[in-house]
C-alpha cells in the first residue's frame, strides 16, 4: 500500500508519531492485520519505512478512528 493512498480526510497531528519531529508533516496510512490505520509522519519517517510499535489497545483505537474519518462519503 502506498502510504499516501487513502489519506483524504485524515487529520495531521502537531508532531510526528514516530520521532516527535514538527516539520513537513503528512498523514500516512498503514496496513495492519486488524485493519488500516493512519498516523502523522514527518518526511524523514515517511520515507524511511518506519515500523510503529503499538500496544493492541492503541492499534485498535487508531484503526477505529481511521474508519470514522475515512469512511466513504
Amino acid at each position: 500500500m502506498d502510504p499516501a493512498e487513502g489519506t483524504y480526510g485524515c487529520p495531521i497531528g502537531a508532531v510526528c508519531f514516530a520521532c516527535r519531529g514538527t516539520e513537513d508533516l503528512r498523514p500516512i496510512v498503514a496496513a495492519s492485520p486488524a485493519g488500516d490505520l493512519c498516523w502523522t509522519a514527518c518526511a524523514r519517517c515517511a520515507r524511511g519505512g518506519v515500523v510503529l510499535r503499538l500496544t493492541g489497545y492503541a492499534a485498535r483505537r487508531m484503526i477505529l478512528e481511521h474508519r470514522e474519518h475515512a469512511a466513504p462519503l
